[in-house]
């Protein structure tokens, strides 16, 4: 799937449950995810997701200049560019989702015990450490506060030689009391 152009009415069912991101096509050519949630209907959360970017008076936080998050992310987020409640909010979001690609890995049963929750914290987690993401509370929905998994897990991905290989490390390793490991 491209970068989504058009938002209206788009759905999709079939995209399941699992885990997404939000990766953004940045103008320097670097594809970086700037979210990463789950849900058990991807396409019904994407639709979510881009009526609380858009709307006016929403508290969702978002970028506070289209044209600097377009150029570096990263930096945005690092130095607290985000607000809730700006009033050029959906003409900003718009700029942002335009050259944003939604990504995601359908899980449709995880079994031994691993939760999707798991799975999203492992992955919130390890773009966090890969793109020296400092500031908590932007990468995804309750990320502060939010409990580790209480056992081992490991995420890889496989995407191959894709522009997604950009976007995450090879392998995310999560170990209680030790945190997040990126190889």
């Amino acid at each position: 799937m491209g970068a989504i152009a058009e938002f209206g009415g788009w759905y999709d069912s079939w995209l399941g449950s699992g885990v997404y991101m939000h990766v953004l096509a940045a103008t320097g050519g670097a594809y970086v995810p700037y979210y990463v949630g789950k849900s058990v209907d991807i396409g019904r959360r994407w639709r979510q997701h881009v009526a609380k970017y858009l709307a006016p008076n929403d508290g969702f936080w978002v970028p506070e200049n289209a044209g600097d998050f377009l150029t570096d992310p990263i930096a945005v987020m690092n130095d607290g560019g985000y607000a809730p409640g700006l009033e050029n909010r959906a003409e900003t979001m718009q700029a942002v989702l335009g050259a944003t690609w939604l990504c995601f890995a359908e899980v449709e049963e995880i079994g031994c015990g691993i939760r999707l929750d798991d799975i999203e914290y492992v992955v919130q987690e390890g773009v966090k450490r890969h793109w020296d993401i400092e500031v908590e509370g932007y990468i995804g929905d309750g990320a502060v506060g939010r409990l580790a998994p209480t056992y081992q897990v490991t995420v890889k991905n496989h995407m191959g030689k894709s522009f997604l290989v950009q976007t995450l490390p090879p392998t995310i390793i999560f170990t209680p009391g030790h945190g997040v490991y990126v190889p």
